[in-house]
């Protein structure tokens, strides 16, 4: 999950520096996830990632937990509205409030770990169909 992430913000972060629109626009990356990042697991491994990235990519980066549908539609417009580039969504339940977010914020890019499919400036994390093919890149991972 965490190659995964990196591969994500450094191609964004490559597409991003090639073709901004605004001199002072900064790249930044902010992630939503469902739950506490001190789970030792789900949360925890998408925030150990964000880190990495931000101390790797030298990028501003943001997290905001977010237990419910309503929450994380709120966190998702909020870091839209704020300009945030890169938005991760950690969990397939990201999906559809993503897809409806995404439709006002055309400059953003949404992607939703496990999420199903591409819709406009909406992607998965994973490869294939999302949760069918999940568990497989969580075993072989180790």
């Amino acid at each position: 999950m965490m190659k995964r992430l990196v591969m994500i913000a450094l191609a964004m972060g490559l597409i991003s520096s090639c073709s901004r629109p605004d001199a002072g626009t900064e790249f930044r990356i902010g992630l939503v996830t469902p739950g506490s990042i001190a789970d030792a697991a789900w949360n925890s491994g998408a925030y150990t990632g964000l880190m990495w990235v931000r101390d790797s990519l030298k990028v501003p980066v943001s997290h905001v937990e977010a237990r419910t549908p309503a929450e994380q539609e709120e966190a998702l417009r909020t870091y839209a509205s704020q300009g945030y580039a890169l938005i991760f969504g950690h969990g397939f339940e990201f999906q559809s409030i993503a897809e409806r977010v995404s439709a006002q914020f055309p400059k953003a890019i949404f992607v939703i770990t496990s999420g199903e499919k591409v819709q406009g400036n909406v992607a998965p994390s994973s490869s294939g169909s999302g949760r069918r093919r999940t568990w497989r890149e969580w075993w072989l991972a180790g």
